[in-house]
């Protein structure tokens, strides 16, 4: 274990002989790395779908293959129809980064139905001007009357 509590892992994400580990539990260290991967989705997602690979190949008796984290790019949303996507060593900017985000993400959605409905749903939003707020608020403490004795 390291410092933050995630297991140390092989190249084909195993703790020991029969036991896997992934995602933000997993420190692991790319072939010619010096750094452990981030404890982010894409990370996480691409490792589960390894993981599961690996381990019909063990029911099956063949040899495990390692890990490649294949970088899909960072992304934002910058305003209502603004963005920004560096993907594959290209820039994508204002519209067409935009649109960028909005269609890697809904590719994300793994139900058809869902997709659908998250379509529908931020083209309602868009419409309607109805995006919700982004922003990370805390609210201040609430003031205490003081007490009578």
């Amino acid at each position: 274990m390291n410092r933050r509590g995630q297991a140390k892992v092989d190249s084909t994400l195993k703790v020991c002989e029969d036991i896997f580990c992934l995602g933000d539990m997993a420190e692991f260290i790319p072939v010619g790395g010096e750094a452990p991967l981030p404890a982010m989705a894409p990370v996480a997602m691409q490792q589960g779908a390894h993981c599961g690979e690996n381990v019909v190949r063990k029911a099956r008796g063949e040899p495990l293959q390692p890990f490649a984290y294949q970088d899909p790019g960072i992304m934002a949303t910058v305003g209502r129809t603004r963005g920004v996507a560096f993907m594959n060593g290209k820039t994508y900017q204002g519209s067409i980064g935009w649109l960028t985000w909005l269609w890697h993400h809904l590719l994300r959605i793994v139900d058809f139905q869902n997709r659908v409905l998250v379509t529908a749903r931020w083209a309602w939003g868009y419409v309607a001007w109805k995006w919700g707020v982004r922003l990370v608020y805390e609210a201040p403490p609430a003031e205490t009357p003081p007490q009578r004795s």
